[in-house]
Formats: structure tokens, sequence, C-alpha cells
């Protein structure tokens, strides 16, 4: 110690002396080591010139230090590369929308490089976005500006871009009748797109296997077998309900299989129940095929199967009546009210296609086709089933062109159901199965619709793998097994520590999956992700629905931590409701639960200003559980508190008593033995105040 003392003393006497020393050896070793370096190690001293560093901006982006770095840029002269910097530089920090209106700014008259960066720069925001088409067409314009060969290497670069685009070409291909019927503009666009991305990855199987997927399709050179024109009939006539006339066409069809699922779709027709289609186990498709089209059964052929009118006051009678009469009787009255030259677009159009329904039970299809085409009659508005029967005679897809585009799925199915399949270069037979199992189907088909869904979906319920939720989410999005994939890929980002991301995926289930035991599952996912987030509130009222449809869901601690939020957020009746809804179902529940549930209860009730029920509270609690310490010497401190406020000393006196012998910490003791005698000397001053007068 004394020797350390003199150290102390003497460095601090000779600070002025060692601090020139220190300084002087310092600068002449720096000198002679500055001088070594350039004797011995001349490249690396010349290293120490700031001119052969990165640059500032370069050296930041190296540390990933984006949000200097665009703030830097930001306030750069706003030359066209340095916004192109800039907007790339937030596209990296997240900001997306921000970066597409520092793209907007460009000048469309700036070189044709600057635009292909802006427009591949948009690329990746619009992706960030979600709005993954418009992200791929931003490639294929930054393609023409850049050159084929620059995007492909761009295109090689980006994080899982390849799997994007596969997705988004399949969704393409699935808006398509057949490839030589899609219009000249988009067409370009497929091929361009399908050609970059060969380009880009040229080992991955899925370009590989789909070598010339626009190529056109050969015409059917065949007419329609009996079958198929049994069929046809049967379809138009459910366009106008008449039912035991189409079941008379269906029980013509010689093929069994083909026969059970037309009933199964006109029985589904007839009473919108999908959950009673009995599944046709004789191929892969026909058992497949109510889960698969499920959303477009529903949303799509069940709401436009029929023949409406647009006049429908008069049109339903006169439907009726028609109904009532042979064919060829039906025929005369129809072209007796066409013969009227009175009638609007539409009604004639619903005639011409009444007139083609009667002509194809009364005549033969070649003259019921040719009365059709010759009638001139525009499809739109016309119901998908007398389209769908026209197609199937004239083993044309074309028809169907004027229906949306999101229900070629289920339609070009139908007419494979019919035994004519529109693209069988990519598209599986529905009845003839050479190959049999799934994983083999996909290898061959793999821009089949449905075969694309019973692969995932197979390969989901198995594994629950990302990859494909990620194909399930992103193709059949409104599906059954498309908002489970969502929740799925919910979790995974969850568990990765990317709340953020989980939520994004939360916000794309609809309410009408949410129902049953799949809405508490969503609501619970809701509320702890919105809780991790820091959006408390909102978290808050997530968790109280699901106590509204089920308490037992969430267990007893839960419970009361939300309870304590609702106190902490000033929502005392809340809290207090929910702390009552848990003290009722306490019989599952610990006794260390149960005291505090107690105490906050006695919290709840003394800010409420109901002090005789915080008392019940704070004294039940201590009479019911004096072995949970903490809690029962807290609550008759608290109710001692309550009652010296009231003027009740004695109760107070005898609970600070209490507290005093029971507490465990120093600091309660003495809180409770200074309310003893500031009691005590009340009750001095008072004396006799309780005493009888006589």
């Amino acid at each position: 110690m004394l020797c350390s003392r003199a150290i102390l003393i003497n460095s601090r006497s000779s600070d002025r002396l060692s601090t020139f020393t220190v300084k002087y050896l310092m600068n002449y070793h720096f000198i002679i080591l500055f001088f070594s370096l350039l004797l011995f190690f001349p490249s690396q001293a010349l290293a120490l010139d700031p001119g052969n560093r990165d640059s500032y901006h370069e050296w930041l982006k190296r540390y990933g230090a984006m949000d200097i770095y665009a703030m830097n840029l930001r306030e750069q002269d706003p030359s066209p590369q340095a916004r192109l910097d800039y907007a790339n530089a937030l596209v990296s920090l997240g900001n997306a929308q921000e970066a597409l209106t520092v793209l907007n700014s460009l000048e469309t008259m700036d070189s044709p490089q600057v635009q292909g960066k802006s427009h591949w720069i948009r690329h990746r925001a619009l992706r960030q976005l979600g709005e993954f088409e418009r992200s791929i067409l931003s490639v294929v314009e930054a393609a023409g500006l850049l050159g084929f060969q620059e995007t492909v290497q761009l295109m090689s670069q980006e994080p899982d871009l390849e799997k994007l685009w596969n997705n988004v070409w399949k969704r393409w291909y699935f808006q398509t009748l057949r490839p030589d019927m899609v219009h000249e503009g988009r067409i370009l666009i497929m091929d361009l797109s399908f050609r970059l991305a060969s380009a880009a990855w040229p080992d991955q199987g899925f370009w590989s296997k789909i070598s010339s997927p626009l190529a056109a399709t050969p015409a059917e050179k065949t007419g329609p077998s009996s079958d198929q024109i049994q069929i046809a009939k049967a379809l138009s006539l459910w366009s106008i309900g008449h039912w035991s006339m189409a079941d008379q066409a269906l029980e013509q069809v010689s093929n069994s299989s083909k026969k059970s699922f037309f009933r199964e779709l006109g029985t589904f027709l007839r009473s919108s129940d999908l959950a009673a289609w009995k599944s046709n186990d004789s191929s892969i498709k026909s058992s497949g095929f109510s889960q698969v089209y499920a959303q477009q059964l529903i949303n799509f052929v069940l709401e436009d199967f029929r023949l409406k009118s647009p006049e429908a006051g008069s049109w339903e009678p006169f439907l009726t009546q028609v109904k009532t009469f042979p064919p060829g009787r039906s025929l005369e009255v129809i072209r007796q009210e066409l013969s009227s030259a009175l009638l609007s677009g539409d009604v004639r159009s619903r005639l011409h296609a009444l007139e083609f329904i009667f002509e194809l039970q009364e005549k033969n299809h070649v003259q019921a086709l040719e009365s059709w085409y010759k009638s001139g009659t525009d499809p739109s508005g016309l119901p998908f089933t007398i389209i769908l029967a026209v197609s199937i005679l004239s083993k044309d897809p074309g028809s169907l062109s004027s229906l949306p585009s999101s229900t070629y799925p289920v339609l070009k199915e139908l007419l494979n159901a019919a035994g004519f399949n529109p693209d069988p270069e990519h598209m599986a037979g529905f009845w003839k199965e050479e190959i049999k199992n799934l994983s083999s189907l996909y290898t061959v088909f793999p821009l089949d619709y449905a075969v694309n869904y019973l692969f995932y979906q197979k390969n989901f319920t198995a594994k629950q793998d990302r990859e494909s939720a990620i194909n399930l989410a992103f193709l059949f999005p409104y599906s059954e097994i498309g908002q489970s994939s969502y929740l799925n890929l919910a979790r995974h980002a969850y568990k990765d520590g990317n709340k953020t991301l989980a939520w994004r995926y939360l916000q794309n289930i609809s309410q009408e999956f949410a129902q049953g035991p799949r809405q508490l599952e969503l609501l619970e996912a809701k509320a702890g992700i919105l809780m991790d987030m820091g959006r408390e509130e909102e978290s808050l009222s997530t968790y109280q629905e699901i106590l509204k449809i089920d308490p037992a869901r969430l267990n007893p601690e839960t419970r009361l931590k939300l309870a304590l939020l609702a106190q902490e957020k000033n929502q005392w009746d809340t809290a207090q409701a929910m702390l009552q809804d848990l003290w009722r179902d306490r019989s599952n529940i610990s006794e260390s639960i149960q005291a505090e549930i107690l105490f906050w209860l006695g919290e709840g009730a003394q800010y409420r200003g109901d002090l005789e029920k915080a008392l019940d509270y704070y004294l039940r609690l201590a009479w019911g559980f004096p072995g949970e310490n903490i809690w029962a010497v807290t609550a008759m401190y608290r109710a001692g508190l309550i009652y010296e406020q009231r003027g009740m000393l004695d109760p107070a006196k005898n609970l600070f008593q209490t507290v005093l012998r029971n507490a465990d910490r120093n600091a309660q003791k003495e809180a409770a033995r200074q309310r003893i005698d500031a009691i005590e000397s009340r009750m001095g001053a008072s004396t006799g105040g309780g005493a009888y007068l006589f």
C-alpha cells in the first residue's frame, strides 16, 4: 500500500516530464517504423495512402451501413446515376415505395443503360412490395434496354428469383386457354421471359422440361363422339334448369366414369352442396377434382351456369313455358320471338342461346353449331354451360375466351373430363393415365394446374415443408390448402425471427378460411406477432376475441398477463372482467396464481373507487393464501391503509401488526411500523371516543 501510494505521488509530481518524454519517444519510433516499412514493404506502406482505399460510399456499403450510404447519396448532386444508387439503397433499407418515387423522377430521355438499370431496381422494389407480376415485367423491360446477357447475369445473382419467376410464369400459363390463343403482346412477354429464365438458370429442371411451351397446339380433326354430344346437351340444358331432360341425356353416355362425373356436377349445380360431391376414383384428376377446383366451383361455376336475362320480369315466365313444350315446338316459339325487330341485343343473344339448346335436342349437333355461328351470337354475358357445350362440339376452346381468364383452369379441365384435352402437350389427360405416380406426372406435366395442386398438396401434407407451402400459397392463394400454407409460412417466418414477414403472411388469410378451430389458430398467431411487434393494444384486442370464443384456449398465466396489460393501458373495466373470469375458472389454477388474481382484482376495485370490494379481495387473499407471503402481506398492508383512511383504526392496526410480524423485507416492516406509530398517536388523541355515555 505504501509503495503504491509513493508511486502515485511520484507519478503526479512528474506528469509534465513523462508526457513530454512519451510524445517524443512515440514520434521517434514512428519515424523509424515508417522508413522501415518503406524500405522492406514498399507496397504495404503505400497502402496507407488514402487514395488507394475504398471510397467512403463503398466502405459504407461493405459494412452494411445503408442508411448513412443513402443519406450521403441524397445529399449529392442529383445526377441520374446518383439517383439510381439512392433508389437501390432505399430498396436495401426496405423503403421500396420511396425508391419507386425516386425512380419515377428519372427522365425518360436518359440513356438506355440508365433506363435499364431503373427498371431492374424497380423490379426489386416491386418484388419487395409483393407486386410479383409487375416485378417480372420490369425485368423483361430491363432486358430490352440493358441487353439480354447483362439481364441474365443480374437475374442469376438475385436471391431466390428463379423460384418466383417459375411461379409467375406458371400463373401466366394457367390463365391461357392454349398457347396459340394468347394475344400477341402477351405472347412476346411470355416468350422473352421464358428465354431469359432458360438462360439464367439452365440447370433448373423446370425450364429444361418445357422446351417449347408456347408452340401452337394442332387443331383437333375428329368430330365429337356420341358421349361428348350427350354431355354437351346436358350442359346446355342445365343452363335453363331443365334437369329431367339433362338426366336423360347423361343416361345415354356409354362411359360409366364420365357419366358418373357429370352427374355429380349436375347434382352440385342443383343442390349447391360441394361437400356432397362423391369423388370418382377412376383417375388422379377425377378423384381430386372437387378439391382442386373448390373455390372456382363455388365462386364461378355455381354463380354462372344459368341463362339469365336483364328483363327478368318477362324472361322467367317465358322460359318456364318453353320448357313445357317438346323441343320442336320450343324452337317454333323461340324463332317467333326472334322475328321481332324490337328486341334488345341482350335478349336477342339469349334467345339465340335458347335456339341452340333446343336445336341440339331436336336435330344433330352440326346443324345446331351452324345455327349458332350463323346467328353471330356474342357469347359475352352467356353462362359457361352453353359456351362449354359449343367448345365440346366444335373441339375449339376459343369460345371460352369471353369468360374471365381466372376461370380457364376449371373450364379446360371440364373439357378434358368430357374427353377433349385442349392442351395435350402440357395438360395431363383426365381419364387415361399411362403415368400412375403423382411425382412422375408432375415431371412430365409441370404446367398442369391440377397436377401442380395435387403434387404440392401431397408434399405439404406429408412434410409441412416451406417450399411446398410457398408454391401452394403463390399458385393457389384462395384455396383451402393455399390459406393453410400462408399460416405455415407465417410460423416459419416467426420461428426465424422475421416477425414483420410473418405478419404479412397472416394478412393474406381470409375471414372465410378462418372459421372454427382455424379461426382460433389464426387469432392466436396474430395476437402473438402483434405483441412481439410492440402493437400491444391491437394484440390485447385480438386476445379478447379468443377469450370470447374459447377462454380455455389460453393458459392461466397468459390470461393473467393480458389482464395486467389491460390495467397498464388504463382499460380497467376490461381488466376486471378478465380477472373475474379467471377467478371463476380457478379450480385448476395453482394457489400462487389464485393469490395473484385476487391481489390484482383488489387493485382494480381500489382504482375504480370501490373500496369495500377492494377490501374484500385483499382480505380474502390474506385469509385464503397466508402461505403466498408476498401477496398476502402486501394485500394486508393495502387493506390496512384503506381502513386507516376510513378512520377504522383497530382493524388497520391489527393488519399492520401482522405485516410487521410476517414481512420478509425490511422496507415493508418499516412501513408497517410507521403506520402503527401514526395510528397509536391518533388513538391516544381520541381516547374514550368509542365509550358509552351511560
